[in-house]
C-alpha cells in the first residue's frame, strides 16, 4: 500500500517539471483539495472558528483548574461549569452544520447492487458506510466475515439504514460519538446506549426501528419464569439482552425486535389455558363442597 501511495505522489508531481512555481502552487492546492472554491472558503472559515471555540474551552478547563487549587466555591465552579456547557454547545452546533453542509455537497452515486459474496465489516462500511461520518472499529470487528448477495439495486438514501441492520443482525452495534464519528462495537459485550424506557407496548410505535430500547415485561408473578424460558427461545441473543429483576423481566433491544417479541409474548398469554388453584382439605368433606370443587 505504501508503494501505491509513493507512485501516486510522484504521478501528481511529474507534470509540475515546466511550470512557473505559481501554477505549481496552484496545481498542488487542487490536487490536495476535491472541494469546491465555495465549499473551500466555508471549510477555512469553520475551521479557523473551530480553532477560537476550542482554545477558549481549553482556557476555561486551565480556568477550573487555577479555580480548584484557590479553593474556589460552589458557586464559582458552577459559573464555569455554565461557560464551559455553553462553550461545548457552540463547538457542537458549528460542527453539525458544517457536516450538513459537507454532505449536501458530496457527489456520489445514486444506487450500487450490495453483491459482496465474500466479504468483511470493514469492507462493508468502506463500501456503504455513510460518508457523512468517519468509522472507527476494533481489530475484530473490522475482520468479521460476511456475505451480502443481491441483484437488485439498492438506492443510496437506503445504505446506512441497511448497513445498520446487516451489522445489528450480525451483532455489531453503532453509536454515535460526536457530529463526525461513529464507533462500532461487540454488542454482546456492550449493550450500548439506551435511549428510551418503558413499560407500555404502545409506546414502542413511535420509535425508529434502530432505537436501543429497555422494556420492563410485568407478566403475573406465577408465570415470570415460564414466560422467560418461552421468549428465550426467540430471541435474538447477539441483539437483545434479557434478565429477571423480582417479578418481572427486563427486556434491552431495538424497537423493532422488541415489538416482534412482545406479539409472540401476547398471543402465548392470550391462548394459556385459565387454571384455578384451590386447596383441598385430607379428610371426609360434604358431597356439596366435592362438587364445587369438581
Amino acid at each position: 500500500m505504501k508503494i501505491i501511495l509513493f507512485a501516486a505522489a510522484l504521478a501528481a508531481l511529474a507534470p509540475l517539471s515546466g511550470q512557473t512555481i505559481a501554477e505549481k502552487k496552484a496545481g498542488l492546492k487542487r490536487s490536495f483539495s476535491d472541494l469546491d472554491p465555495q465549499t473551500e472558503r466555508s471549510l477555512i472559515k469553520v475551521n479557523d472558528e473551530l480553532s477560537i471555540m476550542q482554545t477558549r474551552l481549553n482556557e476555561l478547563y486551565a480556568d477550573v483548574q487555577r479555580l480548584h487549587q484557590l479553593g474556589g466555591t460552589e458557586e464559582e465552579f458552577k459559573a464555569l461549569l455554565d461557560l464551559i456547557n455553553r462553550q461545548r454547545a457552540e463547538i457542537r452546533l458549528v460542527s453539525e452544520e458544517w457536516q450538513r453542509t459537507a454532505s449536501d455537497t458530496m457527489r456520489t452515486d445514486i444506487y450500487a447492487l450490495w453483491h459482496q459474496p465474500e466479504t468483511t465489516v470493514e469492507q462493508l462500511v468502506i463500501d456503504f458506510g455513510s460518508q457523512n461520518f468517519v468509522y472507527v472499529m476494533g481489530p475484530e470487528i473490522a475482520e468479521m466475515r460476511l456475505s451480502v448477495n443481491s441483484n437488485i439495486p439498492i438506492p443510496r438514501a437506503a445504505w446506512e439504514g441497511m448497513l445498520e441492520q446487516i451489522l445489528n443482525q450480525n451483532g455489531i452495534g453503532t453509536r454515535q460519538l460526536n457530529p463526525f464519528l461513529r464507533e462500532l462495537y461487540v454488542i454482546g459485550d456492550q449493550p450500548g446506549p439506551v435511549k428510551f424506557i418503558t413499560n407500555q407496548a404502545s409506546e414502542l410505535e413511535f420509535l425508529p426501528d434502530s432505537e436501543r430500547v429497555a422494556f420492563i415485561l410485568s407478566p403475573d408473578p406465577t408465570e415470570v419464569r415460564r414466560v422467560l424460558a418461552f421468549l428465550e427461545k426467540f430471541v435474538n441473543t447477539r441483539t437483545t439482552t434479557m434478565d429477571q429483576l423480582g417479578r418481572q423481566i427486563l427486556l434491552i433491544s431495538t424497537a423493532a425486535e422488541l415489538r416482534d417479541l412482545l406479539k409472540l409474548y401476547d398471543f402465548a398469554a392470550d391462548n394459556t389455558a385459565q387454571q384455578m388453584y384451590k386447596l383441598v382439605p385430607l379428610h371426609r368433606i360434604p358431597a356439596k363442597e366435592m362438587a364445587r370443587v369438581i
